[in-house]
């Protein structure tokens, strides 16, 4: 039996889920977590999804999301009896919610390349785009219950994971999926305008400076670059707004992997993006993240200038062989 026939087992031992995903989280946790919820509740479940943080403005297009993306602690007096950990693997990546869990039985479902041994249920797939892909394929066993908007939330999941289905993770089975949802009432291009048309003045301004600091090294196959606090301040956006920026340094002719580096309270947002066939998974592994392959990310405790150093330092070395 499947993962994703299994998981049906699984949900009917339960009747309220909390539902969560990692840290900042991105368009494939949100919108697969209000896939999920809304499905639930058609198989007479009760939910309520509460994230670490304020659900950034950029995923609003997603149905229902203004009104059941909770930013902790607001939705925890919810009286659940299981929890759904999404496109992460462990709680450990979801803040405070992961740390203030009742202690009830968890369900894992990721496509992030790890193992979960604490999960009561754990589908873990890294050969799946993104997380709204394997809840389609979870979803289709009673298909006539997804609705336009489920549909929406899961084709934008997999839409934005995949970088408008042009990374290396888009499979014949990912296309399949979307247009499947399509189907369903997705609409490509309500969803694609939404997202990546509807860029803020702010967020626009942070594309100029990540641009205007562009720099190289390794004989130009590592490019990077620096967004500060001021930067933010000024831009009146918060760190998140920058996320899809990191596929710009890679974007760049030569470079095997790009670097952004965002100044988060003293901290710095380290998000790696590699061109097929470099592994950049192991990098952040080697600070303390994760990831996949092509892309991958981490946080230091270091601010910008110092993690500037740090990080393309070991890039370099990383590229020529040498390890330190």
């Amino acid at each position: 039996m499947s993962k994703a026939a299994e998981l049906w087992n699984v949900i009917a031992r339960h009747s309220r889920y909390l539902i969560t995903s990692h840290v900042r989280p991105d368009p494939d946790a949100v919108g697969s977590e209000l896939a999920l919820a809304m499905y639930l509740e058609k198989m007479g479940k009760q939910t309520r999804i509460v994230n670490e943080g304020l659900m950034p403005e950029a995923y609003a297009f997603l149905p229902q999301a203004k009104e059941r993306v909770l930013a902790y602690p607001a939705g925890m007096d919810f009286a659940y009896e299981a929890v759904f950990c999404l496109d992460a693997p462990d709680l450990e990546r979801t803040g405070h919610v992961g740390k203030n869990v009742r202690d009830v039985p968890l369900i894992v479902v990721d496509h992030h390349p790890y193992e979960n041994k604490m999960a009561d249920f754990a589908w873990m797939d890294a050969k799946g785009s993104a997380t709204g892909q394997m809840l389609y394929e979870f979803m289709r066993y009673r298909q006539e219950a997804i609705d336009r908007e489920i549909a929406t939330c899961l084709y934008a999941a997999i839409m934005t994971d995949t970088g408008r289905f042009a990374y290396a993770n888009t499979t014949h089975k990912t296309l399949e999926a979307a247009a499947a949802l399509v189907a369903l009432g997705a609409n490509p291009h309500e969803i694609a305008e939404a997202y990546y048309e509807n860029v803020p003045d702010g967020q626009m301004y942070l594309a100029g400076q990540a641009a205007v600091r562009m720099k190289r090294a390794a004989g130009g196959k590592i490019a990077y670059t620096v967004l500060l606090a001021e930067d933010f301040e000024r831009a009146g956006v918060g760190p998140e707004a920058a996320q899809e920026l990191a596929e710009l340094p890679r974007s760049l002719k030569g470079v095997l992997i790009g670097v952004l580096l965002r100044d988060i309270g003293g901290k710095t947002k380290a998000s790696l993006r590699a061109r097929t066939g470099t592994d950049v998974k192991t990098v952040a592994e080697h600070f303390g993240g994760g990831g996949h392959r092509e892309a991958a990310g981490f946080l230091l405790e270091l601010p910008p200038a110092e993690a500037e150093i740090t990080v393309v330092r070991y890039l370099e070395q990383y590229l020529s062989g040498r390890r330190e």
